[in-house]
């Protein structure tokens, strides 16, 4: 039988409940938008492998927005909110080769590198001027695939 010191017992807690707390969050599974109701989230599943502006969606003011995806081959792709007088905000920018495979730090070595809710000045913001797309400015031999959007 094995007999634990006090010490021992307070920090088997203290981990027990930083597991819980945290777990949903290291485990990235799914968006803000699944732990805030005051945030909405939306499976675009967009395969682009050209420049171009993609319609989306949404038909409210919105403050905050961010993109999940993957990016393929050896260029570079920047991914622009656009509002309805063609201010633009960059939400993601990067190499397949320059960056490492997630916005979080996990990275793994393939043909494709994984992007998650990533907002480099989408974060926050204040626009009303509904509706949005996105701008997508890819390079030669460089494709994105934009799974997930999240916005609030």
């Amino acid at each position: 039988m094995i007999i634990l010191k006090h010490e021992q017992i307070v920090v088997m807690i203290i981990l027990a409940i930083v597991m819980v707390l945290f777990a949903p969050f290291l485990m990235n599974t799914k968006s803000a938008a699944s732990f805030n109701p005051n945030y909405n989230a939306q499976d675009i599943n967009l395969d682009i492998s050209e420049t171009s502006i993609q319609s989306l969606n949404i038909s409210k003011d919105i403050t905050s927005f961010s993109i999940t995806g993957t990016i393929k081959g050896s260029g570079k792709a920047d991914v622009y909110l656009q509002d309805a007088d063609n201010h633009q905000l960059l939400i993601y920018s990067g190499t397949q080769s320059q960056k490492p495979a997630s916005i979080t730090g996990f990275a793994a070595k393939s043909d494709t590198d994984l992007f998650r809710n990533v907002c480099e000045e989408t974060c926050y913001f204040t626009t009303e001027n509904h509706p949005y797309s996105l701008y997508v400015e890819l390079d030669a031999n460089t494709s994105i695939i934009i799974n997930r959007i999240v916005y609030k």
